[in-house]
């Protein structure tokens, strides 16, 4: 079966694209997982595991699909086509759906994107339930290098941390508890607002390259659900104060390098402790291009309708 009409629309562009529209997944090697619902341009978390999408040891054990319910009913402009979506089980949580790129891919810019949902009754991050709202982690060298969580949405704020020695940083370099990115990195959500929605987050890097221009890294982030404005989460070309931690600084904003080419970029659900509720997961898409002119992958036509307008070692989001 073919990828979504925006993988078509992007042409070479489009790298792979998963919607998980499928009740029916294959472990295409130990731990690795591909739904079998497309055959041409799969992911995978590993170039070495061809179709390997879903990085996790047992899929019955953490994942679910379903045919109806509250995640369909948050999605007013889903286009019939779709019948299933991908959920973790409650008080459990996922792992890896994500792609690495190969090193014939272009570099200029490369983006993914996907959407995500948080049930109702979804715990973020407390003291009997940790890592648990994690949105994204980025990949260089093979080595997880950072991550970018939502901060449980408590106080409208999303984090990037784990840089680890892998960037052009200095040893042990902590940040960020606010963003970097615009409105000094608060953002207008919190915990309530997230509940029972669906998101769609799209990642973009200008330069993934260790050498060249500065390396540059945003995030999207849209409620599909409410149709609210699309914002912008995460701007490393920012200067953002912090308020705990090493500064994100003009130097930071101006020089951020990867020791290696970031490699893989990866939506984590990952859930440690007793955490109610669940995520739920659809339609990740990966491009790239040889050139920076602000490209966008944008919307999935599938699942927002109206065609596919932007809307206005591993990096990660995370809640601390």
């Amino acid at each position: 079966m073919p990828s979504e009409q925006r993988c078509t629309d992007l042409g070479s562009n489009c790298i792979c694209s998963e919607p998980v529209n499928t009740a029916t997944f294959t472990e295409v090697s130990a731990a690795y997982w591909s739904p079998d619902d497309t055959t041409t341009k799969q992911c995978t978390n590993a170039q070495s595991i061809p179709e390997g999408f879903i990085e996790f040891s047992e899929f019955s054990a953490n994942y679910q699909v379903v045919t109806s319910g509250e995640m369909f009913d948050a999605l007013p402009n889903l286009d019939p086509s779709i019948t299933h979506i991908v959920r973790t089980n409650v008080s459990s949580g996922g792992a890896f759906m994500g792609h690495e790129f190969a090193d014939a891919d272009p570099d200029g810019r490369i983006a993914v994107r996907f959407y995500l949902y948080r049930s109702p009754a979804f715990t973020f991050e407390t003291g009997a339930c940790v890592n648990s709202s994690k949105i994204f982690e980025l990949f260089t060298g093979g080595i997880t290098s950072l991550v970018l969580q939502g901060n449980g949405f408590q106080d409208g704020r999303h984090l990037f941390y784990g840089w680890g020695n892998l960037w052009n940083l200095s040893n042990g370099f902590d940040c960020c508890d606010h963003g970097p990115g615009p409105n000094g990195g608060d953002m207008p959500i919190n915990d309530t607002l997230a509940r029972g929605k669906w998101f769609r987050y799209e990642v973009a890097i200008v330069n993934p390259l260790s050498s060249g221009s500065v390396t540059v890294i945003k995030v999207w982030e849209k409620n599909i659900t409410d149709d609210l404005d699309e914002v912008l989460i995460l701007d490393t070309s920012i200067p953002t104060t912090q308020d705990t931690g090493d500064q994100w600084t003009s130097t930071q904003a101006t020089t951020l390098k990867p020791d290696a080419r970031i490699e893989r970029i990866a939506s984590s659900q990952f859930r440690n402790g007793t955490c109610g509720g669940y995520y739920g997961f659809t339609h990740f898409l990966a491009a790239a291009w040889a050139t920076d002119a602000d490209q966008r992958i944008g919307a999935a036509e599938e699942i927002e309708g109206g065609g596919s307008g932007g809307g206005g070692g591993s990096l990660a989001l995370f809640r601390a």
